[in-house]
């Protein structure tokens, strides 16, 4: 949440809502409210007991807490339209490569930007809500934290790419652990798996599963050995993140 409301992101009036009734269906949900201004994600690291002493607790509305949801109506409607590797998504990582060099041609900062343009008109598609203008995009594009630098390319980059891969869980989860971006505050739950090392951390990989070390221990043997180990925090070969 914090990466759209602190860049004034249009693409947040999409995404988020507060409803009137929130833990009803959308059919009784009530008003719809979806200004970016008035949203507030709930944080990770509570359970349903230790959620009321979080800073800035919103209190509930009947069975429900009053935190923003994402939009019934909009990117997570049962038809809402699914991306697996999208324009936008490759025109960043193209930005990340022309940054580290491993491109022979190619302007970093133009990739940059048009990932981001291409991911907001990818918005319509979730529902029938105004386009974000042309005008949305080059304010967005060229405020204080958005606007591309040298310096801060590598963060700008997959932070965009963390916002690019909405609904694709699983690809956010792994270009997060590949670049260490965005930066998120580790878990600190107090019954977290020690498995996650440090007073708290992130799930870096899954387990084996029972299954597949009863019938192949030996091979799965050996890749613990090569990993470091066969546990949540455990760091695969390309995991560079924190």
């Amino acid at each position: 949440m914090w990466i759209f409301k602190n860049n004034n992101d249009p693409r947040l009036r999409y995404i988020a809502v507060k409803y009137e009734l929130p833990a009803n269906p959308l059919a009784t949900a009530g008003a719809a409210n979806t200004n970016p201004a008035d949203q507030q994600g709930m944080p990770y690291g509570y359970d349903e007991s230790s959620i009321e002493t979080a800073p800035d607790y919103p209190g509930k509305i009947g069975s429900a807490w009053e935190y923003s949801q994402f939009n019934r109506s909009t990117v997570m409607r049962i038809d809402a339209p699914e991306f697996l590797i999208s324009f936008s998504q490759t025109q960043l990582l193209l930005a990340e490569a022309a940054t580290r060099g491993y491109l022979p041609s190619g302007n970093a900062q133009q990739y940059y930007e048009t990932g981001i343009s291409a991911h907001m008109e990818q918005a319509p598609l979730f529902g029938n809500m105004p386009s974000i203008t042309a005008e949305e995009k080059e304010v967005y594009l060229h405020s204080p934290n958005i606007a591309f630098t040298s310096e801060r390319a590598l963060e700008q980059i997959n932070e965009q790419y963390w916002v690019s891969s909405f609904r694709n869980w699983s690809e956010a989860w792994a270009n997060f652990r590949r670049s260490g971006y965005p930066r998120l505050n580790p878990v600190n739950f107090p019954s977290q798996d020690p498995s996650i090392p440090g007073a708290g951390g992130f799930i870096r990989r899954l387990v084996y599963p029972l299954r597949e070390i009863s019938v192949n221990a030996v091979n799965i043997q050996e890749a613990i050995n090569r990993m470091g180990g066969n546990s949540l925090g455990t760091h695969i070969f390309w995991d560079q993140g924190n």
